[in-house]
């Protein structure tokens, strides 16, 4: 899907306004939009990555020192004037020449990810709560115009942390095991216990996105789609136990939560598969409670079925785990299945992924991962 053949007038893009600055000599270059020929920057968890490719004119590749002493401000403003504005710092560099020019790419993560990501100190609190620890993380970087959304988690009586990794690292992978999603939006920061990302806590976009539509005005189209996770038959996934050590009465606990547990609080259409499995498959972890266990059991099944789906650059709608509504056209063979639609993949997802593509200085589209639990 990356030759993008159904690009149209809706997803062209007004502005970019590119800036590179190096930190230790304070030189910076305005990188005029026609120089660009390459941007792509994914949204999934807590750090934002991408890369930019220009083509070198200013000779950086011979005269600038390349590493984390390197930073971009990036502003792209879409067809609807909505504006995205973030630092990244560059974490790689390489060069390369096609057709008498020289081209360079950067690739780059989130300034606020970055700095986090490279804090090590060891601290010991006696009685706190794991989104109070990265609340005080988090003060230690500029989040500018971003909105902090923050879900508190359970008190703890003690808690260490030590600096065999990243202070973020080590937060990260707590609050994972206590059952809580930690990611970025273009205008948020978000720590959300997976409780509140069941689709009757989340918003839903206000605008369908289909193929239907022969407007090729409308902003919400669908230029291309594919299916994943597309096998005919899916292996089943075996209904389980997990056994985890309990340190307080020094015994092993058991818990046991299936599809059947939690199917109305995830589904988003009609129902889902069973798990007609014979017996029970055991396993073990670490760490477990009845939140990071409901967590376990959504994250299990709630990318059951994805699309890819190739749509107009939208800053504003565009978000991570917000509700889609899709509607895809049937086959255009045969009247009957062109009315009804394509009833298998119309319906509610999750958007759960989002990677922003500039493509020939001119258009704007992102390639959106859109999941659900049931067919």
């Amino acid at each position: 899907m990356d030759n993008f053949s159904s690009l149209n007038n809706t997803s062209v893009f007004r502005e970019l306004f590119v800036k590179l600055r190096d930190r230790d000599s304070g030189e910076e270059f305005e990188i005029q939009r026609n120089l660009v020929s390459d941007l792509e920057i994914l949204y999934e968890k807590f750090d934002i990555l991408g890369y930019i490719t220009i083509r070198d004119i200013f000779d950086l590749n011979n005269t600038l020192k390349t590493g984390p002493n390197l930073e971009f401000t990036l502003t792209i403003k879409d067809l609807c004037d909505n504006e995205f504005t973030r630092d990244f710092v560059v974490t790689k560099v390489t060069s390369d020449r096609k057709q008498n020019f020289n081209f360079i790419r950067f690739d780059i993560r989130d300034t606020i990810s970055f700095t986090l990501d490279n804090i090590f100190e060891s601290k010991s609190y006696s009685t706190t709560k794991l989104s109070d620890v990265f609340k005080e993380l988090l003060g230690k970087v500029d989040i500018k115009k971003l909105t902090v959304n923050i879900t508190d988690s359970k008190e703890r009586s003690l808690y260490s942390v030590n600096q065999t990794k990243s202070f973020l690292d080590f937060i990260t992978d707590d609050l994972e095991r206590e059952g809580f999603v930690l990611y970025q939006n273009k205008d948020s920061i978000n720590l959300k216990n997976c409780r509140d990302l069941v689709p009757s806590k989340l918003e839903q976009a206000e605008n369908t996105y289909t193929d239907k539509s022969t407007n090729q005005y409308y902003g919400f189209r669908i230029l291309e789609y594919r299916q994943l996770n597309n096998e005919t038959i899916k292996k089943i996934e075996p209904k389980t136990r997990c056994i985890v050590y309990n340190p307080e009465t020094k015994s092993m606990d058991v818990f046991e939560q299936n599809l059947e547990d939690i199917e109305q609080e995830i589904k988003l259409n009609k129902g889902a598969k069973a798990q007609d499995t014979q017996g029970i498959k055991y396993i073990t972890k670490e760490y477990l409670d009845n939140n990071s266990l409901f967590a376990h059991t959504f994250n299990r099944f709630i990318k059951d079925s994805q699309l890819e789906i190739i749509i107009p650059g939208n800053i504003k709608e565009t978000k991570l785990y917000t509700k889609f509504n899709v509607q895809i056209s049937g086959n255009i063979n045969i009247q009957e299945a062109q009315d009804r639609g394509n009833e298998k993949l119309s319906g509610l997802y999750i958007c759960t992924k989002i990677v922003d593509k500039l493509i020939n200085n001119t258009h704007f589209i992102q390639k959106v991962i859109i999941s659900r639990l049931d067919n």
